[in-house]
């Protein structure tokens, strides 16, 4: 006969089990998490930070380098003249609903996904090769993860079904994080941020991103079977997110996980 301790021992855990397994499938809120819940995350080293000129500082709000006393002083890389397309550096202002202007963070969150600051010190740093009549482009990071040069689209982990196609039929999602540099086209399962750091296997694409003439930034995702939807920007907080994400469908996604914050994002050159 086990003793009153015991007995007490047996079912507190018993309710700390189905307390953990009701957390992975539905919030306290009743909406399911964007993230896995009740895993252990790897964190991810970031890149060392690059030299900005004064200039790039003194455009992001930054006080000027300090006076170089000994050495030439660094040289900033220019495109050769056979260069097919112009190098853009800049970073990425993000306007979000509820939250105001501010950028998208070069600090991924445990999930390795980039979020949100209003601090121009910590934003991402991006170039990307500007050319006529270019359709989508990559976007390379300078002070993103160590591991992935490139931003792109990572498939989100509540996705609906195995192609993580995203259209207007469904809530599927894809983050924004830390990639490997892929040709256009669908989804492949390759390293990324959000993989390395939660070691669920995602796919994610590269060459998604469109820089408008007024430096407005969209995004496209293609689907297993070559197709694409327009798609939205969506901040979310709070449960540990603090990440941005896209989605064909708004509404949907946000019946689905909850609600977010829409989101606008531009290029500002540094």
């Amino acid at each position: 006969m086990l003793s009153l301790p015991r007995v007490l021992v047996l079912v507190f855990a018993t309710f700390a089990v189905s307390g953990l397994a009701a957390s992975t499938s539905t919030s306290s809120d009743g909406y399911q998490p964007l993230n896995p819940v009740g895993i252990v995350t790897r964190s991810l080293r970031p890149k060392a930070d690059v030299y900005l000129t004064n200039a790039q500082r003194l455009s992001r709000g930054l006080p000027p380098n300090r006076p170089r006393r000994n050495g030439r002083p660094a040289s900033s890389s220019k495109p050769s003249p056979s260069s097919t397309c112009v190098t853009k550096t800049g970073y990425i202002q993000a306007d979000v609903a509820r939250q105001g202007t501010g950028y998208v963070s070069k600090k991924v969150n445990a999930y390795g996904e980039y979020g949100f600051t209003h601090d121009v010190s910590k934003a991402l740093s991006i170039s990307y090769c500007a050319k006529r009549g270019s359709g989508t482009v990559d976007i390379a990071t300078s002070n993103g993860p160590s591991s992935y040069d490139f931003l792109g689209l990572i498939a989100g982990f509540g996705n609906t079904d195995e192609h993580k196609n995203l259209d207007g039929s469904n809530y599927n999602y894809a983050y924004l994080g830390g990639v490997s540099k892929e040709r256009r086209g669908p989804a492949a399962v390759d390293g990324n941020s959000f993989t390395d750091a939660t070691g669920v296997p995602e796919p994610s694409e590269s060459n998604v991103w469109a820089i408008g003439r007024a430096n407005h930034i969209t995004a496209s995702w293609v689907n297993t079977d070559g197709s694409t939807a327009p798609l939205q920007f969506l901040y979310y907080k709070g449960h540990g997110n603090n990440n941005f994400i896209v989605t064909a469908n708004a509404d949907l996604t946000q019946a689905t996980f909850g609600p977010g914050h829409a989101a606008t994002l531009t290029f500002v050159a540094a």
